[in-house]
């Protein structure tokens, strides 16, 4: 196999071969499809071409890469020279003005910091707060432990409860009830923008879009009443909101503004707890198909809870494994792109200013070349020796580079622990094993309805 140094190369080179994809017209037509079936059409697309895809629809280019060698140079080697692109952008209605519709990949520091702020350990009761959730929820689960539950709900449910409670502590309930309405106006103004190839500017005083901007005005109030609640305890940091709150731009300086923090906290909202729900499902699913690793998991629960220890994420290390494999075979951030702000090479291949890359993580996640029976789930992928070995730039489920997802590892903390914590109570059995059908909206999501009962741990 060819080495990545020989694979990646320089924008000096001058010699260059032409990337494979199609003609300008099947091109336009691919365009097309692509917007209609994603999934289905990027499959179709490297299975005919390979890893690296060049399409040209017009003056534009895209490309669609799917083998981590030539992801080396636009996502760590020379990560300046790709911006930021995509649909993230035109949300910014819904989303504000933060760091996830940000071409910059440090805008002002920001984030630097939340990176170090988004960290497991400044979370003092993450596993206590994450139990209480899951023991409130699994009490409804076991009330009729024979009746089937709709697991894409209940996950859904719980993802929300959780984040709720991590942000505003005691306070979450209320806060919860008033905020639910209002982040399904969200949804569906994101969901419709992502479905169309032409939307109506966001200002466009549209019946769709008055309801999105009065939505938005009052998550606004109830977060901005939320946040001075939260200012006088900052120091405790007991809460995500109190954290945030308390953080200083360049270690000692000016808090954040109230625009940033709210900016900040509809992204949580609107986009993380989408995407910890959907990782949430698929690791819930993926366990009650595989009873092998929900003894594991058990076995991990049922070693805690008699230990009494404080550091779960430590003892529970398959479980992580479990999550992280999840992320493998169900990214919630399905694909992601970046934009060339110069001429550069990939490999043997040019690439122009301007360019579009379109980087689809389930297929890098499926990618043989890289994971032997990409389609099974094995979550011994994720063990110590196979993660020092595994390729860079084959598990992208937060990005990579600078502009990764800075909330990547208290996800997967939040996650384990929620397993876990589910385990050490019982289980979800599913009423069929069908693989469940996927939609690549914002986020890869349940398109169906999963009927799961929850037994009692014995």
């Amino acid at each position: 196999m060819a080495t990545t140094a020989s694979l990646i190369g320089k924008a000096t080179q001058q010699s260059s071969s032409k990337a494979p994809g199609p003609d300008r017209r099947t091109s336009l037509k691919l365009l097309i499809e692509l917007q209609q079936n994603p999934t289905e059409t990027l499959q179709r697309l490297t299975e005919q071409y390979g890893g690296v895809v060049r399409l040209q629809p017009g003056l534009s280019r895209l490309w669609i890469i799917s083998d981590p060698q030539y992801l080396q140079r636009p996502l760590y080697e020379n990560a300046a020279n790709y911006a930021r692109a995509g649909l993230f952008r035109s949300l910014k209605p819904a989303l504000g003005d933060g760091l996830m519709v940000s071409s910059n990949d440090d805008r002002d520091g920001l984030h630097e910091l939340l990176s170090n702020a988004f960290q497991p350990r400044r979370l003092k009761q993450l596993s206590t707060t994450i139990q209480a959730c899951v023991q409130w929820r699994a009490a409804h689960w076991l009330e009729q432990p024979a009746t089937p539950h709709n697991l894409v709900t209940e996950t859904q449910q719980l993802s929300l409860d959780i984040l709720c409670q991590l942000l505003f502590g005691p306070e979450s309930n209320s806060i919860s009830r008033s905020i639910q309405p209002l982040l399904a106006t969200a949804h569906r103004w994101m969901d419709s923008r992502s479905d169309q190839t032409l939307n109506s500017p966001g200002w466009l005083p549209t019946s769709h879009n008055r309801h999105l901007k009065a939505a938005m005005q009052q998550l606004d109030a109830i977060l901005s009443a939320s946040l001075e609640h939260a200012r006088p305890r900052m120091r405790d940091a007991d809460t995500l909101l109190e954290l945030l709150v308390g953080l200083r731009a360049g270690g000692g300086g000016e808090p954040l503004s109230t625009a940033t923090l709210l900016s900040e906290l509809r992204g949580l909202l609107l986009l993380a707890q989408r995407n910890l729900a959907s990782a949430l499902f698929s690791s819930s699913w993926l366990l009650a198909n595989d009873t092998s690793s929900q003894r594991v998991v058990g076995s991990e629960a049922a070693t805690i809870a008699q230990r009494g220890d404080d550091d779960v994420t430590t003892q529970a290390a398959y479980s992580r494994m479990v999550v992280e494999e999840s992320l493998r075979l169900y990214p919630p951030t399905w694909a992601f792109s970046r934009q060339t702000l110069a001429d550069d090479m990939l490999g043997d291949y040019a690439i122009s200013a301007g360019s579009l890359i379109l980087i689809p993580n389930q297929l890098v996640h499926r990618n043989s070349s890289v994971w032997p029976e990409p389609s099974k789930f094995q979550p011994d992928r994720f063990s110590a020796v196979n993660r020092v070995n595994r390729q860079r730039g084959a598990w992208l489920p937060f990005g990579a580079g600078p502009m990764q997802c800075v909330g990547d590892q208290l996800s997967i903390a939040v996650l384990q622990l929620t397993i876990v914590h589910i385990a050490g109570i019982g289980n979800w059995q599913l009423e069929n094993n069908d693989k469940p059908e996927m939609a690549a909206n914002l986020v890869l999501e349940p398109a169906t309805q999963v009927q799961a009962s929850f037994s009692p741990q014995i």
